[in-house]
């Protein structure tokens, strides 16, 4: 964090959806697999990553299953 600033400094992340498990959760929810819907459920999880403060050391962050279907709003947090 810059002094004075009141802002802290971009980090970078990368969110790894395996395929696998992708195309396992578009099969349960009829979702088709699309950069749209793949970059939603990184960005849910990213948002549940930083509210609850786990893995922010991270730069690859690899989803799951269970993270993805969290992300989807198949499952409730742990």
């Amino acid at each position: 964090m810059t002094e004075g600033s009141g802002r802290e400094d971009k980090q970078e992340k990368v969110v790894a959806l395996p395929h696998e498990a992708l195309l396992a959760l578009s099969s349960k929810t009829g979702h088709p697999v699309t950069d749209p819907w793949c970059m939603k459920l990184a960005g849910a999880h990213l948002r549940r990553m930083i509210a609850a403060g786990q893995d922010l050391e991270k730069t690859l962050i690899t989803l799951a299953p269970a993270d993805l279907e969290q992300a989807a709003g198949l499952r409730a947090a742990a």
